[in-house]
């Protein structure tokens, strides 16, 4: 946004801020966004973040755009646009913040409404990066807002610039350098002029992931939701500000060779180091024999982690339904609406709690078992329904027996 003429003073950040510093780094205090040949562009200089750290958290976001956070708030008006972007993980009605925290849809969706009565935007346009994003705005109506999620309400988002691609002068970064639906807006928006209509975004966007989508299920594509007539905008009225530095354009984005699904990247990412280690064994020191023997133990525990997290989920649906086989596979493999925030989210923040130490429950591959609470809290068999303090009940038990579960 700044190089597209914003003021600084305009744009407002939260992110954790843990990649630039992180021991993973192989470019500390770097960040890049696609890969490159040569030195690449470092997205991190300059860059000026508001809030980092403990501070990332669904209050403050809120706060933020409410204007009733500590630090720096949205000071719009009735005469202003106003664009939100949220890239993180996500989940069947909700999103994740990185101190584990989650903002249900309906809390989300209610946020705008205060936003609408507030009277702090004119119109306002919401991009959302995250698994199962389209969740947080499905059947949500208010005139000048309108949304465009990554995917829909019951699907993973895509990764991209992943694997071997993802490297820098040669370097391997070892992860995704980018989210697919991101860089291809963020493409658009940079090689475009403003003149364009957000339907015409939008749709040249969707395609552009769709042809990437169908290399997996077919089905991650990006959603609108919402006042639609927005879509006859232009895209001048959100993403330029001074027309005097549109010229200062970055160089071409590279076009990415493929995406990967969310839930599968960290198995992606340690397959990917593994095999690099263990290639050529014969033609390379004893260095690379230790990296495989690391990469190896880093895959075992991976995998004994994420089986861990699958039975913690099977178990808990035994437990809400014992003895009827059919209806404990209705809760694994239907795609129910998250419509019960305070039963979804109780349960899910007591699986957290109770596990943590013993199962990863809030990566993107243990996210996606998240369907399962929200299966059973609508199911009436289980009484989670009426009666949350069931669910949390059971989430505590099988956490509790989750040294059994792993055996």
């Amino acid at each position: 946004m700044f190089s597209k003429g914003f003021e600084k003073t305009n744009i407002i950040t939260m992110a954790y801020d843990d990649i630039a510093t992180s021991d993973e780094n192989p470019f500390p205090g770097k960040i890049f966004n696609e890969p490159d040949d040569g030195q690449g562009q470092d997205v991190y200089a300059g860059c000026e973040l508001d809030y980092t750290g403990d501070a990332v958290t669904p209050e403050n976001f809120a706060g933020v755009l409410l204007g009733n956070a500590t630090g720096r708030v949205l000071e719009s008006t009735s005469d202003d646009n106003v664009f939100v972007f949220y890239v993180d993980h996500g989940a069947p009605g909700f999103i994740e913040f990185p101190n584990d925290e989650v903002m249900h849809a309906q809390q989300f969706q209610q946020v705008l409404t205060e936003m609408k009565k507030k009277k702090l935007f004119k119109n306002l346009l919401i991009y959302i990066e995250a698994c199962e994003s389209g969740s947080l705005m499905e059947g949500f109506s208010l005139s000048n807002v309108y949304a465009v999620t990554a995917v829909g309400p019951t699907v993973p988002s895509l990764g991209t610039y992943c694997g071997y691609e993802a490297s820098i002068n040669g370097t391997q970064i070892n992860s995704c350098l980018g989210d697919l639906f991101a860089v291809m807006w963020m493409q658009y928006v940079e090689e475009e002029d403003g003149s364009r209509t957000l339907q015409e975004f939008f749709e040249t966007v969707r395609d552009n992931v769709a042809s990437y989508a169908s290399l997996h299920y077919g089905n991650e594509i990006n959603m609108q939701y919402g006042d639609k007539s927005l879509t006859n905008m232009k895209l001048s009225d959100f993403f330029y500000g001074n027309a005097k530095v549109l010229a200062q354009n970055r160089p071409a984005w590279k076009t990415p060779k493929d995406a990967f699904s969310a839930p599968r990247l960290a198995m992606d990412r340690v397959t990917h180091m593994y095999s690099d280690a263990s290639a050529q064994p014969t033609y390379k020191g004893k260095s690379h024999w230790r990296k495989m023997k690391a990469m190896s133990a880093k895959m075992k525990t991976l995998v004994a982690a994420q089986e861990a997290t699958q039975a913690i989920y099977w178990s808990l649906i035994e437990e809400a339904l014992p003895d009827d086989e059919n209806l404990q596979e209705l809760a694994w493999v239907q795609k129910m609406p998250a419509k019960r925030p305070s039963c979804e989210v109780a349960v899910h923040n007591t699986l957290v709690q109770s596990c943590k130490g013993k199962a990863d429950m809030v990566s993107s591959y243990a996210l996606q078992f998240h369907q399962v609470v929200v299966n059973l809290c609508k199911i009436p068999l289980t009484g989670w329904r009426h009666d949350t303090s069931q669910g949390v009940l059971a989430a505590k038990k099988v956490c509790g027996d989750v040294d059994h579960i792993i055996v």
